[in-house]
Formats: C-alpha cells, structure tokens, sequence
C-alpha cells in the first residue's frame, strides 16, 4: 500500500448552535490540516458538500503527483501542470509503468481536473497578498521558471493538451436518453411498491431525483395538476410559506 502524504478526510466542523456540526471533505499532509487548502475548499462546499468533496478528491492526486515528483504546490509552475496532465493520459510514473489502455481517463474527466487545479491557483493568487504574488497576464510573454507567480498556471489554456490527444483518450460512455413505451413497461414491472412506480413516473415527467423525493402532499395542487418541491439540485427551500424553487 502507497503511503500518500495528502490524503482526503470527512470532518465535521462546530457551528455557532450547541450540538450542530458542518460536514466539510478536507486534505491532510502528513495527518495534520492543510489550511490554505482547507479554505478553499470550506468555500466551494457552501453550496453542496459533494461540490467540495468532487474538488478534494481531484486536487489530492495532484497533490501526491507533485510529492511524487519532489515539487510542492507552492513552488509548481505551468510546466508542472502540463507534465501532471500527461501522466493522467498516459499514466507514466517515475518508474516508466504505463496504464492499461481499457484504464484511461476520459475527456470529462481530464477538463474537471483542470477546472480544480486552476480555480485553485487562481484563488491562491486572489486570497495570498501577504507573499505578495503578482498575476502574470497573458499578454506578457515573459515567464520565470519557478515562483510564486500563479497567474501563469490559471490564466493558461490546457485545452489544447486534451485536444492533441483526444483520439487516445477513452470515448464517453453513451447513455440511453428516451426510453421507448416497451422500456418504461418493463422498468415498472420490476418495482415491488406503488412508492417506487410514483418516482420514476415523475422523473420520466422531467423532475430530478430529489424534487421527486422531496414532494408533499400539501404542495400539491389537484385541480391546477402543479407541484413545488421542496427540495432540488441540493438546494432546500426557504422556510415559511415562501418556496422559490420551480413550478411543476
């Protein structure tokens, strides 16, 4: 087993109220908090701790890739990010493995990883004035070969990696869209409970999952056939008589 310096943990975080906690997905180096880290990623799980934990678990590969390779995330430059993409394509290691060729990454997966590392650098270049960082814009052809200027790895376009090797890139997995009037009937005869019959009744209808879970009784309006959820993409609705989420 590879004893991985980042690795990433579930916390639970105490609020202001007696016995209530927030889950946050952080990143430990040696078992010890990473704050910076931590940081950036407390503000992208506001919204949706899956958002955070998406962001955590990409961004811990890259930072092993790096400790792999003798670098650390402050002292990385662009050429760093472009040989960690590389070895996400081809899976070369210090010791010259290859991946298999059923294992490789896709075209989705490979741009998130991008999204993360990026948004990251560029928030260590917002948020870390006390180093004091500079952008490097892009119409500056002038680069250095190792700083703390972190403009050059966000306000860089990788795209053009994934484009060069998108035909030895694993293809997206297709996904059935529209079940034909035979499917739908043999879907439903499979369900035990009227329960389950109802919910995917209403997500063929165009509902998400938990819109349909989240449904009750007095939202619904018989006469207008109209319902408000009370939940939807993760996000609640506001308490009270007020729900600004859609109408169905």
């Amino acid at each position: 087993m590879l004893n991985y310096k980042y690795r990433m943990v579930l916390t639970k975080i105490p609020t202001d109220e007696k016995d209530v906690f927030l889950e946050r997905w952080f990143i430990t180096e040696n078992k010890l908090p990473v704050y910076e880290i931590n940081e950036w990623l407390d503000f992208k799980s506001i919204n949706k701790i899956t958002t955070g934990k998406e962001y955590a678990s990409k961004l811990v590969v890259f930072l092993n890739y790096l400790d792999l390779i003798g670098e650390n995330y402050k002292e990385a430059v662009k050429k760093d990010i472009i040989k960690f993409l590389m070895y996400l394509i081809y899976g070369i290691s210090l010791d010259l493995t290859v991946r298999s060729i059923s294992g490789q990454i896709t075209y989705s997966t490979l741009s998130k990883y991008i999204t993360v590392i990026t948004e990251f650098y560029k928030w260590l270049d917002d948020e870390q004035e006390d180093i004091n960082m500079k952008m490097s814009k892009k119409h500056n052809r002038k680069r250095v070969s190792k700083s703390f200027y972190y403009g050059q790895i966000w306000n860089s376009d990788y795209t053009g990696i994934i484009d060069k090797h998108i035909l030895k890139l694993k293809p997206s997995r297709p996904y059935i869209k529209w079940y034909t009037e035979e499917q739908k009937e043999a879907i439903l005869s499979n369900f035990t409970t009227l329960r389950d019959k109802a919910v995917f009744l209403m997500t063929l209808e165009g509902m998400r999952i938990d819109e349909a879970l989240s449904i009750k009784l007095s939202q619904y309006d018989m006469d207008q056939r109209i319902v408000k959820p009370s939940r939807s993409k993760g996000k609640e609705s506001q308490t009270g008589d007020k729900n600004d989420l859609r109408l169905i």
